[in-house]
């Protein structure tokens, strides 16, 4: 999925779920934002708790992994601010700017999924069951811009997650 500027409609990045395995319901999840000045807004967290969100609720997945170098603090703080927790290390695994580095792995269900902005409770409280089933059918566009091409806008706080390709 891209992650898209909603106002200027601008590429920020993108998020997707890799190795989805629908008997243990499980899959990995990445995001990556391209240009330096899109880190530290929220982008991130917000397209990732969007697509857990949209990982649980639509896709009945009940656990989601991701994969983390210990070099990137702002990424993994991100991480926790969802829900995210460290369950293990491959230690010295990467080697990069002269010095090796772990690969850290964390992972969510879906019973952790922090709450978004409004609210203290839990992923119900924060995003109710029908805005998931909304996003599963909505419209390929939005009302007010051209056609993004195949696939559906998962919409955000001041962005959206559009899936592009066929």
């Amino acid at each position: 999925y891209a992650i898209v500027e909603r106002e200027t409609d601008e590429l920020l990045g993108n998020c997707g779920l890799m190795d989805i395995e629908q008997v243990n319901r499980t899959a990995e999840v990445g995001v990556f934002l391209g240009e330096e000045s899109t880190r530290g807004k929220g982008y991130g967290a917000e397209a990732l708790r969007l697509l857990c969100d949209y990982s649980f609720n639509v896709l009945n997945l009940r656990s989601l992994m991701l994969r983390v170098y210990d070099y990137n603090e702002r990424g993994m703080a991100s991480y926790r601010k969802v829900g995210f927790k460290e369950i293990g290390r491959r230690r010295k695994a990467h080697f990069y700017g002269g010095a090796y580095h772990d690969l850290v792995f964390m992972d969510l269900l879906a019973e952790e999924l922090g709450p978004g902005r409004a609210g203290t409770g839990g992923a119900a409280e924060a995003r109710p069951r029908r805005r998931a089933a909304r996003l599963h059918a909505a419209p390929r566009w939005r009302s007010n811009a051209r056609p993004r091409g195949p696939g559906f806008p998962i919409l955000g706080r001041g962005f959206e997650a559009t899936r592009r390709g066929s």
